[in-house]
C-alpha cells in the first residue's frame, strides 16, 4: 500500500521512479583492493604460506610417529605377554609329558595334554594325546567335546 502512494506521489511530481537500483559495491572493492595491495608482498605472501604448509607438514609426521611408537609398544608388550604364556604352556607339557611316562593310564593328563597343544596351535600332537585319552575312555564326554572342536581345525 505504502508504494503504490509513493508511486503516485512520484508520478505527479513529475520524477521518474527507479524499479531496480543496483549497488554500486563494484567499484569499492577494487579500491580497497589497491589500497592495500602495496601492503602485501607477493613473496612475502607466498613465503609464510611455505612455512605454515612445513610447520603442518612437520606437526603430522611428528603425530604420526607418536602414534607409531605407541603402537609398536602395545605389540611388544603383547608379544611379551604371549611369549610369557607359551613358556608356561611349554613348562606345563613338560610336566604332563613326563608325568604320563610314569603314569601311562591316565586320560585326564592326555586329554590336558591334548588341550595345552590345541592352545599353542600343534594340532597334530593334540589330535594324538586325544587319541590316547579315547583310547583309555571311549566314553569320555570332555575327550568328544574337544575331538569336536579339533574336527574343525
Amino acid at each position: 500500500m505504502k508504494s503504490k502512494i509513493k508511486n503516485l506521489a512520484s508520478r505527479r511530481s513529475g520524477k521518474k521512479s527507479k524499479t531496480h537500483k543496483s549497488p554500486r559495491i563494484y567499484r569499492f572493492i577494487p579500491d580497497i583492493f589497491d589500497k592495500h595491495a602495496s601492503k602485501f608482498n607477493r613473496k612475502q605472501v607466498f613465503g609464510a604460506y611455505s612455512n605454515a604448509l612445513r610447520i603442518f607438514t612437520l606437526l603430522i609426521f611428528a603425530i604420526a610417529i607418536f602414534i607409531l611408537a605407541y603402537d609398536l609398544k602395545k605389540n611388544i608388550e603383547a608379544k611379551e605377554k604371549i611369549d610369557l604364556e607359551r613358556a608356561d604352556i611349554s613348562k606345563e607339557i613338560s610336566f604332563w609329558q613326563s608325568f604320563l611316562k610314569k603314569n601311562n593310564d591316565y586320560r585326564d593328563g592326555y586329554l590336558r595334554l591334548s588341550i595345552l597343544e590345541y592352545k599353542i596351535g600343534d594340532y597334530g600332537k593334540a589330535r594324538f594325546y586325544l587319541g590316547k585319552a579315547l583310547e583309555i575312555d571311549p566314553n569320555f564326554e570332555k575327550g568328544k567335546e574337544l575331538e569336536k572342536a579339533l574336527s574343525f581345525k
